[in-house]
């Protein structure tokens, strides 16, 4: 009984984790849009260069990807969580820092949620 009631509890998480979203259903308000310029494998850390627009902050970034950053990849409209490992130079992003910013030019920060598009 155990194993079975564990078992539904596991299907349903990764039913609910593979859910494909859309990025309306987050806040419009990135720290920074731009192009993935280049990526630091060895730190999992991204620098991103865009514009300063009404939506955004910042128009540079160094971005380090950490085990909390929810990373979503975004094809067709729709998006599936991702991984590091998915991301290209030359992808379109949009990022949301926590934790603290250096406010060094570029600015330097950890991403908590990651939008990076394919189209």
């Amino acid at each position: 009984m155990k194993k079975l009631v564990l078992g539904l509890i596991s299907l349903i998480l990764i039913i609910g984790c593979s859910r494909k979203v859309t990025d309306e259903e987050f806040p419009k308000n990135p720290h920074i849009k731009g192009e993935v310029v280049s990526i630091n494998e060895q730190i999992e850390g991204l620098y991103i260069e865009g514009e300063i627009e009404e939506e955004t902050l910042y128009d540079k970034a160094h971005i380090r990807i950490d085990n909390e950053t929810v990373i979503y990849i975004f094809e067709d409209g729709r998006g599936e969580i991702g991984v590091f490992s998915m991301i290209e130079e030359g992808d379109q992003a949009k990022v949301w820092f926590i934790g603290p910013v250096a406010e060094s030019y570029p600015v330097q920060a950890t991403a908590g949620k990651m939008f990076v598009y394919k189209d």
